[in-house]
């Protein structure tokens, strides 16, 4: 039996994948922003001043990464990080002004790649893609590992 790359279909949500991520860095470019970047600062816009551990389990990426990634949007002054009140050992991670000034135009990126993403696609459609996808997800973190 011939198997051909592009009928794979973890191929194609890796493709997928890297469309959309090219897409939606060209767009920020502007803002001098990387994708990932934006994911915390739209956690940021929905509630400021979340825990740093707490963004890192909303994206679901571990918190090297994550502080990484502050430090970068630090640097930028978009964000600034500070001790909790209660719990010295918390940090939470605040807008600066610069950040909240960016609000619209991360917010205005991330409405336009929904549309690009879903135009002419029924909602019927759409529910069964996430479905699919989070099924998927699903399965491989119940594979055992094979360490």
């Amino acid at each position: 039996m011939e198997h051909h790359l592009d009928e794979h279909i973890g191929i194609l949500i890796r493709d997928v994948d890297l469309a959309i991520s090219g897409y939606v860095k060209r767009q920020l470019a502007p803002l001098g922003l990387a994708p990932e970047q934006s994911l915390i600062l739209l956690l940021l816009y929905r509630k400021d001043g979340l825990p740093q551990h707490e963004i890192a389990t909303r994206l679901r990426k571990d918190k090297t990464n994550v502080n990484r990634m502050i430090d970068n949007l630090e640097g930028k002054g978009v964000v600034i990080r500070r001790a909790d009140q209660e719990d010295r050992r918390v940090q939470r991670v605040w807008l600066t002004e610069r950040g909240e000034a960016l609000e619209g135009q991360v917010l205005a990126m991330t409405e336009r790649t929904t549309r690009l993403l879903t135009d002419g696609i029924a909602p019927e459609e759409l529910e069964a893609g996430r479905l699919f996808l989070e099924r998927i997800r699903y399965q491989l973190r119940q594979e055992p590992s094979s360490e």
